[in-house]
């Protein structure tokens, strides 16, 4: 049953993902600009501070999100008439329609689910959909990578002395605190495509 679990994750990802960015590119957006809205559907106005827990993004990433949105018209910010100092984000009526359609969709979704199922078991979908959040939340009892059975081998040896240069004691003491400071090898064709 683990297995069957296993292999319905990437198929479920996927198909949460492509009604995200099917949204998104019926309106020229990323999928990141459409989660932004869907969160500001869901609590009207938020700080940048904010959409960045929601989404588990940085704050510089948040704020980048939030200044192409403002830009292109789908987000207008305003200032806290309780607290001058805090800037609040807020969706425009036309990007409250994008947002209320994907929801709309969601549930649309959800109810076919529920539709597959006899009524007695619609609750235990429910309490399964719960059990599988709170699984995909826990990551204390994941071994590490190199532990995993069929695991490919770890391509950096964490031996600092093997480890990058040895005459530069800051790559060795960057390496030593698990810092990757090194650009990725790029092929050729890809060099300048930062």
């Amino acid at each position: 049953m683990v297995e069957a679990g296993v292999h319905m994750l990437p198929v479920i990802a996927k198909a949460l993902f492509s009604s995200i960015a099917g949204l998104g590119t019926a309106h020229g957006l990323t999928p990141a600009q459409v989660k932004v809205l869907l969160q500001l559907g869901r609590r009207q106005q938020m700080t940048v501070g904010e959409i960045a827990s929601a989404l588990d993004c940085s704050m510089p990433a948040a704020s980048e999100l939030v200044d192409r949105l403002v830009d292109a018209g789908h987000l207008v910010r305003a200032t806290d008439p309780a607290d001058r100092r805090r800037v609040l984000i807020a969706a425009t009526p036309a990007s409250q329609r994008i947002s209320a359609h994907l929801c709309e969709l969601r549930q649309a979704q959800v109810r076919y689910a529920l539709d597959q199922l006899e009524p007695g078991e619609r609750p235990t979908f429910v309490k399964s959909l719960e059990a599988l959040i709170a699984g995909l939340a826990h990551a204390e009892d994941v071994p590490p990578l190199d532990m995993c059975p069929g695991a490919p081998p770890a391509s950096v040896d964490a031996n600092p002395v093997n480890s990058g240069s040895a005459t530069d004691p800051a790559i060795t003491s960057q390496i030593r605190e698990g810092r990757v400071t090194r650009e990725p090898f790029r092929s050729p064709s890809l060099r300048g495509s930062n």
